[in-house]
């Protein structure tokens, strides 16, 4: 396996040569170092390394923030900002640029090894469930019956145009809020869907298929009744589920009499 490639973006040198000698014998390959942010940025396109190591405090007109940031709207590489000192102010700015690590000097290289390596992992992660996400929001928009998947407390994550079209709903709208209590899901049933969810969560089971139709209330169209299949999204290599996918048939009509009558009655 080739060392992980690292970018040192340090405008004290003496430092930034004893940093690039700690990483060597930490086993990381050192791609450059820069002491101006500009230079920071023609560095990260050219090399593109695993990480960057950014001071806070650069000279000439750009900082290591404001390059962060020029690197981030251009480049998907993680940074962990370095400096002598942290106010208030300059945290503020270092958490706006969503980035993976903070660390004050003087620090060792226990800490600096492991804040390199929990950065560089949880920028995959974050970089593969941007992926997993993107495959899923295409292969929903393709499907012409109306889907809607939400995490496993039932939050709403996306939804198709049939879904839209079904529910009266946007997707902005129903984003964030519980499936269940925005479609007024009745008459106990959600609760046994659940449950079967729950049961069946730690299986091999790709999809449940839930055998009753059920009523849902509309925004456009009132209270329609629809059969409902659930499937699971897991996390790569578990059996955590991470999403729900709940696939509606296209309701033919309004909901009986007879089956208003009984929720009713419930």
């Amino acid at each position: 396996m080739s060392a992980k490639k690292i970018l040192i973006i340090e405008d004290e040198m003496v430092f930034a040569m004893e940093l690039k000698k700690s990483l060597q014998l930490l086993g990381y390959t050192i791609v450059g170092v820069a002491r101006r942010g500009a230079d920071g940025v023609r560095l990260a396109r050219e090399t593109w390394p695993d990480l960057i190591l950014m001071d806070i405090h650069l000279q000439g007109s750009m900082d290591g923030i404001e390059a962060a940031e020029k690197i981030n709207s251009l480049y998907s590489i993680p940074i962990i900002f370095l400096t002598a000192y942290s106010d208030d102010a300059t945290v503020s700015r270092v958490i706006r640029t969503e980035q993976y690590g903070f660390l004050t000097k003087p620090f060792n290289d226990r800490e600096l090894y492991s804040n390199i390596e929990m950065a560089i992992s949880q920028h995959r992660t974050r970089k593969k469930s941007h992926v997993d996400a993107t495959v899923i929001d295409s292969m929903i928009s393709l499907v012409s019956d109306p889907i809607i998947s939400t995490g496993i407390s039932g939050q709403v994550t996306r939804m198709n145009a049939a879904a839209e079209e079904l529910t009266g709903y946007t997707q902005e709208e129903m984003t964030g809020n519980v499936l269940w209590e925005m479609m007024d899901i009745r008459s106990g049933a959600i609760t046994d869907l659940m449950q079967d969810i729950q049961s069946n969560r730690d299986t091999v089971l790709p999809i449940i298929h839930w055998p009753d139709r059920i009523v849902i209330s509309t925004k456009l169209r009132g209270e329609v009744a629809t059969a409902i299949n659930v499937g699971f999204i897991r996390d790569p290599g578990s059996t955590s589920i991470r999403e729900l996918l709940f696939v509606f048939s296209r309701p033919d009509s309004s909901v009986p009499d007879a089956m208003t009558e009984r929720k009713d009655m419930a």
